[in-house]
């Protein structure tokens, strides 16, 4: 059947360019992956001992030494739990005593123990009052205020430790979880991520909302306030209401030092040696206000993906940053991690669609969009999951993703 289009007014011109649009983004979600390859665990035992709605979007994963998934989520309050590959199962660990979140901030160390910060539950949007100044940038400068004000009262995230060899044999989600307090690093502010350079056993950190970077040594067990990585605060950007200019987590490369983004999205550097804080001459890709949301190690390289949905290779012996390309339309790369034959896989999307997995193959040096993520093992059970803010690679190289939605669910993608 042939069909002829004429473009005669303006709300005709609309409605194909939406229409396409649709389509175009309904085939890109379409799953291209085999659907066994797709597995979920629910965050506990379903009506039993289960981490409960509302408190179990999971906001951080990480890989313990003794191959054990480790991670925590966000909500009315932070919840701890553990992934088993002998058990199959997840085992919640209790929640933890202050808080209502655990973001990009969930570490291990060469020893086993986990560490965890805590903060407020930044991945929700606070109701926004009518603007109460004027000027040219009046809207920044209020908005910025007004996420202030929801900390003016906050004693502060707080550091924890947990042992496994203390871990209890019958898992528990109504019970806070056996932790060791370290304190609070930064008066005031949440914790926002984190990350360890396991070699110096030195924990390095972000807070919310002031992006204070801060470290904490785990031989002498004291924290350092080594102050704001930022100092222009702007607003806007794929998340709704959140300060674009923070960065949503910390690198280290095998020299020991740390890596941020920073004002103008140039990258910031922190040495163990001279112990400051040096902004870099080089900048991450993007347009307007770009940070990065994830890193992911390979090699001697660092790979980064940006809020405006770039991924970028960064090598820090040459300083040299390749962008890499947008790998979907779609902002915020919200989850990156390294598959076991050298490809980097990830995730992104925006907060209110349907987030697609996607791959990047730098033997080939291009991507493959895998599409959704969804299971389905009628009757039994079925899911099809829309957000995600974690991704970590086990020792026998499955996927394991962790879901950000009011009932969280524990992804596995066998790649």
């Amino acid at each position: 059947m042939k069909m002829t289009l004429h473009y005669e007014c303006g709300f005709s011109k609309v409605l194909l360019l939406l229409l396409g649009l649709s389509m175009s983004v309904e085939a890109e979600a379409q799953l291209r992956v085999p659907p066994h390859r797709f597995d979920c665990r629910e965050l506990g035992y379903p009506f039993f001992n289960q981490i409960p709605a509302d408190g179990s979007y999971i906001t951080s994963l990480t890989l313990g030494p003794d191959g054990r998934i480790y991670g925590a989520t966000s909500g009315f309050r932070p919840y701890f739990f553990v992934f088993s590959d002998e058990t199959d199962q997840v085992k919640p660990l209790g929640y933890l005593p202050d808080g209502e979140g655990v973001h990009h901030s969930l570490v291990t160390d060469k020893k086993g123990s986990v560490y965890l910060g805590t903060g407020k539950n930044v991945i929700i949007p606070f109701a926004i009052r009518k603007p109460t100044g004027g000027g040219l940038n009046n809207v920044s400068e209020d908005l910025w205020r007004q996420v202030q004000d929801q900390y003016r009262n906050y004693a502060g995230g707080h550091l924890y430790r947990y042992d496994p060899a203390k871990e209890m044999k019958v898992g528990t989600a109504v019970k806070p979880a056996n932790v060791e307090d370290l304190g609070i690093p930064v008066a005031g502010d949440g914790i926002y991520c984190l990350t360890i350079d396991p070699e110096r056993d030195v924990i390095y950190g972000v807070s919310y909302p002031h992006a204070h970077f801060f470290l904490y040594d785990l031989n002498t067990r004291t924290t350092k306030d080594k102050g704001p990585l930022f100092r222009d605060v702007l607003f806007g950007g794929p998340d709704l209401r959140t300060v674009r200019t923070l960065p949503r987590n910390l690198a280290v490369d095998k020299a020991g030092f740390v890596y941020a983004s920073t004002d103008g999205g140039r990258l910031v550097r922190y040495g163990p040696q001279k112990q400051d804080l040096e902004i870099l001459d080089v900048r991450i890709p993007g347009e307007f206000m770009q940070v990065v949301e994830v890193w992911v190690a390979s090699g001697d390289v660092l790979y980064g993906g940006t809020s405006e949905g770039f991924l970028f290779r960064f090598d820090p012996n040459t300083g040299r940053v390749d962008n890499l390309g947008k790998p979907m339309v779609r902002q915020r790369v919200r989850g990156l991690t390294l598959a076991k034959d050298g490809r980097v896989i990830g995730v992104g999307g925006d907060r209110d669609q349907v987030n697609l997995l996607f791959t990047y193959d730098p033997r080939a040096g291009s991507f493959q969009i895998l599409g959704s993520v969804e299971v389905d093992r009628s009757p039994y059970y079925a899911w099809q999951a829309h957000q995600f803010d974690a991704m970590v690679t086990s020792r026998d190289g499955t996927i394991f993703l962790g879901e950000s939605d009011r009932r969280g669910h524990l992804f596995l993608y066998v790649p």
